[in-house]
């Protein structure tokens, strides 16, 4: 009875209990729960049975509570409390206090947990309520630099919130919380002669209730210096002063915003009474509220006694004094005035005479803008702008003059505003390309409308480089204009720069050179013609010089043919005499080609060295005693292939020049002679400008204290037929630079009017070695004999005669034809017996350079043989040297053919 009594209780006190209860099982299912657990997780009891307090438990939570729970069963502890989370069945969390105890059965083994729940979700609410409501008191505080304080009378302790400690910079563990030793530290902040006045203010607070509210300087612990607002506010109960609350704040920020806006205020007056223009504040009935210096000197200077009806506290709109100027132009002026007030005009501006009291016109501009806020006053300014009108008078003067002057010389001028992208032409400008101005200035897009288009990009590319760079430039085009005509223009234009550094505009001018250029044309046509003729009259004397060695050369030959006619048995004994003539003739052809820079040269290993002294030693015997020949020859300079003869030419053409510069003075003429290096990177040029390849050169210096030349001179000095002789040919020079050219080499010269000549001759030194078989002299021909058909092509019956001949003797069948088409008729019927081809360069029909490209495109492994007397360089610049089989020179020699056709068949595959 007494078990199912206590047994009975047991039950009603666990399901009336006033807060859940529950009986959970060691692995965490719920055995049983009453009511209050019930309502308090939305769940029936049925449905808590079928799950587990892990199900409902907020995983944040449930970690803490697993370890509790673990602890319990190892024994660890008896009974655990915690706050902790639950899952409403609607899904929203609930707090609860959990109050956890194990029991176990008479073994100690673990029967069941006994927990009690107790909702506290309202006091959780409440203290997070309470803790965001303090955040944002202590946020605000923060960022409004306020810190609050609190004076409890009755137990005679003061309160800091935290930001009063930030205020003071002072640790709040460094002080005893609740205590009057706040006061001292606050009050060792303030300035010495502050802290009896916020002393004797709190007293009267405390001890009479008078609230305060004063700034003072402030000086935190660490030593911060600003300013300080505190306040003051008794809380009475009973008649008596229980507590005080009060509060002290950071104005630092403002007290620099005040002493800005006052030292602001101070510049502006200055700056209103500094200005020249005469200003005036007036209210919305026209009363001078206020006025600058300006105003006031000008109304004592200019209005004498009546200086007082423009002072402050009169009214602008008085009476006008129509001695000042129009009167209609006053009242226009009060008109705009009164405008602005009424805000229908949000500003006035006008410009007016003023003759004053003397005779000279002023000028005068009144503005007028509204105060905004200031219920219709309005800020006047009357300024002097006299200078500026007479300087608008004088620019527009200068423009005019500027106008003028550009119309007469033709120039137009424009600008490119690049910020903008905006382009301004000048009136010239648009008559120059005879566009209309009312279109407006192009932009640079719409310049192929306007200019040639072989000209346009040069012009792009300049205008961009000075965009960029800020180069200025010179670019000449023709300008199409709309009726087809072309106008020749010189472009001109350069960038200008800001300070710093930026290019913000272009600015140029576009001059019509087309007269002059028409002018120039003419001048050169003129020039042309003159130079024609004298290189005609040059020609003359040369034709004649050359006659006259030809009809001595022909007078031998023909002299001994008519001997041999005369006794044919005594003909072999005429026949050195034609021949040595012959090479006399060759020899002159060799030379006349050497002027003209095409010679073909006989390369062999040369001694330049004894060259040169060999010349020296040879012309100081014909040189007039006046002039003396210094020389100095390196003796360590190795041999250079070259033609021995033209280089005797190139000696004693520049020695025999400067002797004759010279003239009948005494003068130096010396030559020096020394091997020297161009290496790569440092290049020196020629005469013409043009960089000498790198490498060891032969370097041979012919200078003069002659007269020297002139810049005329120099220039033409190497031009075929131009002289400065009398009686000179003018080929001398032309044939010194054909001959170096020839050599591969390079001419540099350096002369000046009354100071002398230097030519300085650079020479390429073979660094290979000689392979035995060249030797100053002609190489003998070995006996040598051929086979097969050779096509003989030459326009000239007799050359080809001999030709034919030389070739039969060699062993050869020779095929004729004279002219290249005849040839390529031939070639077709006899292709596959024919082994070679001889062919001459000019002959008339089809001449040598198209058969050679002919022939080449039906067969190109087909040996050709050029046979001219051109020169090899110029057959080089017409043909691939690599495409030449060889070359024979006329007039022919049997050596030579016989050395040819040797070398060529011996590479041939026929």
């Amino acid at each position: 009875e007494t078990l199912l009594e206590s047994e009975s209780r047991f039950k009603g006190a666990f399901e009336y209990s006033a807060i859940g209860m529950a009986f959970v099982s060691p692995d965490g299912k719920w055995l049983k729960v009453n009511s209050r657990i019930s309502e308090m997780l939305g769940y029936s009891e049925d449905e808590l049975l079928t799950r587990t307090f892990q199900d409902v438990t907020h995983p944040d939570d449930l970690e803490a509570d697993m370890k509790y729970v673990n602890q319990m069963l190892a024994g660890e502890i008896e009974t655990y409390t915690m706050e902790k989370r639950y899952f409403h069945k609607q899904g929203h969390i609930i707090w609860v206090l959990l109050s956890v105890s194990l029991v176990r059965d008479c073994n100690g083994l673990p029967l069941h947990f006994i927990s009690q729940v107790e909702n506290i979700t309202e006091r959780k609410q409440a203290e997070d309520a309470l803790v965001k409501s303090e955040m944002i008191l202590k946020t605000s505080q923060h960022l409004a630099k306020v810190g609050g304080w609190e004076w409890d009378a009755g137990l005679q302790t003061m309160t800091w919130t935290e930001e009063a400690y930030r205020i003071h910079d002072i640790d709040p563990t460094s002080v005893a919380p609740c205590s009057k030793e706040h006061i001292e530290k606050s009050l060792n902040c303030y300035d010495p002669v502050d802290r009896g006045i916020i002393y004797d203010a709190f007293k009267r607070c405390i001890d009479h209730g008078e609230s305060y509210d004063k700034e003072f300087r402030f000086t935190s612990a660490t030593g911060r210096k600003f300013w300080i607002r505190t306040t003051a506010q008794p809380l009475w109960l009973d008649g008596r002063v229980v507590k005080v609350y009060g509060n002290i704040m950071d104005i630092s920020e403002r007290k620099k915003l005040e002493e800005e806006l006052a030292r602001q205020a101070d510049f502006n007056m200055r700056v209103f009474n500094s200005l020249d223009s005469n200003m005036a504040v007036i209210d919305c009935n026209g009363v001078i509220l206020s006025v600058n210096d300006a105003w006031n000197d000008f109304a004592r200077n200019n209005l004498g006694d009546d200086a007082s009806k423009w002072g402050v506290g009169s009214n602008y709109f008085v009476k006008y004094d129509s001695k000042w100027g129009d009167t209609e132009q006053a009242q226009e002026a009060f008109d705009g005035v009164r405008k602005v007030q009424s805000g229908e005009l949000s500003s006035f501006s006008l410009e007016y005479p003023c003759h004053g009291s003397g005779s000279e016109q002023r000028w005068f501009i009144l503005n007028v803008l509204p105060l905004l806020g200031s219920n219709g006053s309005v800020l006047l300014s009357h300024s002097n702008i006299t200078k500026r009108k007479l300087a608008e008078k004088k620019l527009k003067q200068s423009q005019t003059m500027l106008e003028r002057t550009e119309k007469i010389s033709h120039i137009g001028s424009w600008e490119w505003n690049i910020a903008t992208d905006t382009v301004t032409w000048s009136d010239e400008l648009f008559r120059i390309v005879q566009r209309n101005p009312a279109d407006g200035a192009p932009s640079l897009k719409q310049h192929p409308e306007i200019y040639h288009p072989d000209d346009l990009k040069e012009l792009i590319r300049a205008v961009e480089i000075a965009q960029s760079e800020g180069t200025p430039y010179q670019v000449e085009l023709r300008a199409i204009c709309p009726n087809g005509d072309v106008r020749i223009c010189q472009a001109n234009g350069f960038a200008d720069r800001e300070n710093d550094g930026k290019i913000t505009r272009l600015f140029g001018s576009l001059l019509d050179i087309t007269e002059r250029k028409r002018a120039e044309d003419a001048r050169r046509l003129l020039e042309q013609q003159f130079e024609q003729a004298q290189k005609l009259e040059s020609l003359g004397v040369l034709a004649g010089g050359i006659a006259h060695d030809f009809n001595n050369i022909l007078a031998i030959i023909i002299g001994h043919c008519s001997l041999a006619e005369m006794n044919p048995d005594l003909a072999v004994e005429h026949i050195s005499p034609i021949e040595k003539a012959a090479e006399r003739a060759a020899g002159l052809c060799r030379q006349m080609l050497a002027y003209a820079g095409k010679s073909m040269f006989t390369m062999t290993r040369v001694n330049i060295v004894d060259l040169v002294d060999e010349m020296v030693q040879m012309l100081k015997a014909t040189t007039n005693q006046n002039v003396a020949i210094t020389y100095d020859l390196s003796p360590d300079l190795p041999e250079i292939k070259a033609d021995d003869s033209q280089l005797r030419q190139i000696v004693m053409n520049l020695i025999i020049n400067a002797s004759e510069a010279i003239g009948d003075a005494n003068g130096v003429i010396h030559i020096s002679l020394t091997k020297r290096a161009i290496k790569a990177g440092h290049a020196e040029v020629d005469h013409l400008g043009k960089t000498i390849p790198s490498g060891w050169y032969a370097c041979l210096e012919i200078s003069d204290t002659g007269c020297g030349m002139d810049d005329e001179t120099i220039r033409r000095i190497f031009e075929p037929f131009y002289t400065t002789k009398f009686t000179g040919r003018g080929l001398g020079m032309s044939a010194v630079l054909g001959i170096i050219t020839a050599h591969k080499g390079a001419l540099q010269l350096i002369s000046q009017s009354g100071q002398g000549s230097k030519f300085t001759i650079y020479l390429p030194i073979d660094t290979s070695e000689p392979t035995g078989d060249e030797s100053r002299g002609q190489i003998p021909s070995p006996p040598w004999r051929g086979n097969g058909t050779v096509l003989l092509v030459e326009d000239e019956d007799q050359v080809k005669l001999v030709a034919k001949a030389m070739l039969e003797n060699l062993g050869f069948s020779v095929i004729e034809a004279s002219n290249g088409q005849e040839a390529m008729e031939l070639y077709g019927r006899n292709a596959a017996s024919i082994s070679l081809v001889i062919t001459d360069i000019g002959m008339p029909v089809m001449d040598g350079y198209a058969l050679f490209r002919e022939l080449k495109a039906l067969k190109p492994e087909l040996p050709i043989i050029i046979s001219s007397g051109f020169g090899d360089t110029v057959i080089a610049s017409r043909i691939p040297q690599k495409e030449i089989a060889g070359l024979v020179s006329k007039p022919y020699r049997y050596d030579n053919m016989q050395e040819a056709l040797r070398r060529v068949l011996a590479k041939s595959p026929y």
